[in-house]
């Protein structure tokens, strides 16, 4: 059983669709909250004794992908645009990816890059995972990024994952994880946003879920 919704803005979809606009959405949790990629099972992910003894909500959301559990100090990048019909989801998650590296370099984060379907590793670690729904030539996408948290908790409420890229090698979470802050990076999660703010404006997250460079819109 799945607590009530939360606020993770998979309704940005739908407001994308209803106004045909590209939305973006970037976000810091103010506490801890598992949350389930559509086709996870709750009691083969998370613990759930641990969840309910800590007080921790468990919702699901729309995209795949495994369990997260956000946390302060994390960012989640929520994007709503156009992706028509013939969509390569392998080549959103890399364009999208390959942006907020990019963006995250320009900070003086060095060494990111793509790994397995939907990550980006720092190091031989994992720094950012990410999901993706689809509605009617509309993609959301939406990943966590580990900026200056504490991860310890996600060790105590996920289980090992059900799935895992070929590149995590059977790790832990413990061993599997990181920050930037861990990395060596001292940027806070509002430093961080506001950069990604700055450039996640319509226009690139419609060039970045189609893959047409210069598509504002969607008619």
């Amino acid at each position: 059983m799945l607590d009530a919704p939360a606020p993770i803005h998979d309704t940005l979809l739908d407001e994308a669709l209803a106004a045909r606009s590209p939305r973006a959405r970037i976000w810091e949790p103010q506490g801890p909250l598992v949350v389930l990629g559509r086709s996870n099972q709750a009691a083969r992910e998370c613990d759930l004794e641990a969840c309910r003894v800590l007080d921790v909500p468990v919702v699901g959301r729309r995209g795949g992908g495994g369990a997260v559990v956000l946390l302060p100090g994390m960012l989640v990048v929520t994007l709503a645009g156009p992706s028509g019909s013939s969509l390569d989801a392998r080549a959103l998650f890399r364009r999208v990816n390959s942006h907020l590296a990019a963006v995250l370099s320009d900070l003086g984060v060095a060494g990111l890059r793509h790994e397995g379907i939907s990550d980006l590793g720092l190091g031989e670690r994992k720094v950012l995972g990410s999901s993706l729904a689809l509605r009617r030539g509309w993609a959301l996408y939406q990943g966590s990024l580990l900026v200056d948290c504490d991860p310890t908790p996600i060790t105590r409420l996920l289980r090992h994952p059900s799935r895992e890229p070929a590149y995590r090698r059977g790790r832990s979470h413990a061993e599997f994880l990181t920050t930037l802050a861990r990395a060596g990076y001292p940027l806070s999660a509002g430093a961080v946003r506001r950069a990604l703010a700055a450039r996640l404006d319509p226009q690139t997250v419609a060039a970045l879920t189609s893959g047409r460079p210069g598509e504002a819109r969607c008619a």
